[in-house]
């Protein structure tokens, strides 16, 4: 499993091309990245007020036997 944090701003930063760019190279690699979410740091007892992107992705071969 891979896990990845970024600004929630990448979701829109050229028009999407970056992160659909950043998910692609995940698939190259073998992994099948779940779809990006947006979190609230605040929601989750963070001292932070802005939110973020997680991104989460699984072994290919891993998510296949499960």
């Amino acid at each position: 499993m891979s896990v990845g944090e970024n600004l929630r701003g990448l979701m829109k930063h050229d028009g999407g091309r970056t992160l659909e760019t950043m998910l692609s190279i995940f698939r190259e690699f073998g992994y099948l990245p779940l779809e990006p979410h947006g979190l609230k740091s605040l929601m989750h007892r963070m001292p932070q007020k802005r939110e973020r992107l997680i991104l989460v992705a699984f072994r290919g071969d891993v998510a296949e036997d499960a």
